[in-house]
């Protein structure tokens, strides 16, 4: 997944988690009342880059524990 960024403005993990959801619920498996979510690799391009251009983006997903 590619997500192309042309400056920063906070957003973008938001949107990757957004799109991630998007893609793993395409390939989404259900067994026995649970479902497992592949969540794809990602990738920002960003356009335009300076001195404090991000070099990686971190996204930590929390979830109650319901099972």
């Amino acid at each position: 997944m590619l997500e192309c960024q042309s400056y920063r403005d906070g957003t973008i993990a938001i949107r990757i988690a957004e799109y991630a959801f998007i893609f793993a619920r395409r390939s989404a498996v259900w067994e026995n009342g649970r479902v497992t979510l592949q969540m794809p690799n990602y990738c920002v391009i960003y356009v335009k880059c300076n001195n404090s251009t991000l070099t990686h983006t971190c996204i930590t997903y929390q979830f109650p524990v319901v099972c």
